[in-house]
């Protein structure tokens, strides 16, 4: 997502949660995401369509917070993921749709509390 090339500063994040039915713990159901994004993908912060482009929520979007909240979540709103060359290795895009509905409910959840 951020391009970070530091693998130590990387973790594998899943797609679709280990509790999910298809939650499994293979290549296809996991984004290689910087701790900070992974840490946001998981808390709904950042999403991504099925065609590999991050959305940053809107209230994060409309929050002023600093250069971290700017230059580390807000930048990444329609960013475009770089995926493995590998087909095998390609995130499932049914995973992320199914994790993108998700991210949407939640949009509307938080836009709805600020109105």
């Amino acid at each position: 997502m951020c391009g970070l090339l530091y693998r130590p500063l990387l973790d594998a994040a899943h797609i679709l949660p280990d509790s999910h039915p298809q939650g499994k713990p293979i290549v296809t159901n996991g984004l290689s995401l910087c701790k900070i994004h992974h840490a946001a993908y998981d808390l709904n912060y950042i999403g991504v369509r099925p065609d590999l482009v991050a959305v940053v929520r809107s209230d994060v979007m409309n929050t002023k917070d600093g250069p971290m909240l700017t230059y580390g979540l807000q930048a990444m709103n329609e960013r475009q993921l770089i995926v493995p060359a590998k087909k095998s290795e390609i995130p499932d895009r049914n995973a992320l749709e199914e994790r993108f509905e998700e991210f949407k409910d939640i949009e509307k959840m938080s836009t709805s509390k600020d109105k």
